[in-house]
């Protein structure tokens, strides 16, 4: 609850810097550069230790901004939602023993390589496809993409949309068939 209220607390701003900061992005420093959690007995969020950029990228606009902040606005549990998800690693973990910790589909990776998870958590571009290999049985392919960061899907979309369409119809016909989403309808209680 306390991190989702530091958010909330200056939504615009948690997110403007959460989807416009990317390494590269001209940009003024953090508030806050300790790498402590807690700074002066506060706990500061992530957001407020990222730079902030001077502008807006190209593949977003104020107005796209606004749209976020007002569905984040609306939201029952606002960013509590989202950021449960890191709360719980561990549990995710022993909930999942059938899964192995390997993905047995076929996959292929897409990122940019500004994306700060490529960075911290592959050591950069080359590092990604090695982490893939040892987590993936039917890897097909990654491409990571110079000068794009971790909003991929929006900085480069026409650049994803291709990887996927390729990725999707080298398939064989029965895996195709087998992933066509199934539609429910809800009973009415």
């Amino acid at each position: 609850p306390e991190a989702a209220a530091s958010y909330e607390a200056d939504l615009k701003e948690a997110l403007y810097r959460i989807y416009v900061y990317s390494r590269g992005v001209a940009s003024d420093p953090p508030e806050v550069t300790s790498k402590m959690l807690y700074v002066d007995g506060v706990a500061e969020p992530m957001w407020r230790r990222l730079p902030r950029p001077k502008a807006f990228p190209e593949w977003l606009t104020q107005e796209d901004l606004d749209v976020y902040v007002k569905e984040f606005q609306g939201a029952e549990l606002g960013f509590g939602g989202g950021l449960r998800y890191y709360r719980v690693p561990d549990i995710n973990y022993a909930a999942t023993p059938h899964l192995d910790g390997r993905v047995k589909v076929p996959a292929f990776f897409i990122g940019g390589a500004d994306d700060m998870v490529i960075q911290q958590f592959a050591g950069g571009p080359d590092g990604v496809k090695p982490l893939l290999e040892k987590v993936c049985e039917k890897l097909v392919g990654s491409v990571v993409l110079p000068g794009k960061g971790h909003w991929i899907q929006q900085e480069a979309k026409d650049e994803v949309n291709s990887h996927l369409l390729r990725f999707l119809t080298a398939l064989p016909q029965e895996l195709r068939d087998g992933c066509r989403p199934q539609w429910h309808r809800r009973s009415s209680l």
